[in-house]
């Protein structure tokens, strides 16, 4: 079974899109990672133009939150869900990750 990982791409107005997929893997003992991904999608076009992209492993108990990254575009062609999930910048390509947080619970 392939892991659930979100996509970072960057867009052409400089902003960010993350998107869900699930068949990924590294490829290789180099740095190769493949997905599959349909050149209809934002993020297909975005890695062809931009040469890169970053890639989020959540945990199980994260995939309703990484769930939000599927969000449909709105009319402007916009992700506005993608404003809830919290992300940390890239530090080799010019993208981010998505930060997922680690939930505790404190039990009295």
């Amino acid at each position: 079974m392939a892991p659930l990982v979100v996509i970072g791409t960057r867009e052409p107005d400089g902003g960010y899109d993350l998107a869900p997929k699930h068949m990924a893997m590294p490829i290789g003992w180099e740095n190769y990672f493949g997905f599959v991904c349909t050149p209809r999608h934002h993020t297909y076009q975005n890695v062809l133009r931009e040469q890169a992209f970053t890639v989020s492993f959540p945990r199980p108990e994260q995939v309703v939150l990484a769930s939000l990254s599927a969000a449909p575009r709105c009319e402007e062609d916009a992700k506005p869900a993608l404003a809830a999930l919290p992300i940390l910048p890239a530090s080799v390509v010019d993208g981010v990750f998505c930060a997922m947080p680690i939930f505790t619970w404190n039990v009295n």
